[in-house]
């Protein structure tokens, strides 16, 4: 099984709104073969990819990773 975590760290707020974004799309459903688990902390977002397969593991961190910037690119201009 394949595995990583990706943290962001930042101010609560910026990250509350990142986790709000982000949330609805870790249950992919059965089509798909990763599962991701998104946790809030204080000052940290953690986003944590699971796979069964390399293809799909990379898919999916490159997924959030993209979400990931476009967040932070559109909400740099609010």
């Amino acid at each position: 099984m394949y595995s990583s975590c990706i943290e962001v760290l930042g101010d609560p707020e910026e990250l509350n709104i990142l986790f709000k974004a982000l949330y609805p799309e870790r249950s992919g459903g059965k089509r798909y073969r990763s599962k991701v688990d998104i946790e809030l902390g204080k000052e940290t977002l953690r986003i944590c990819v699971y796979s069964s397969s390399l293809a799909s593991f990379r898919a999916a961190v490159n997924t959030f990773l993209r979400l990931l910037s476009m967040i932070l690119d559109i909400s740099w201009y609010f």
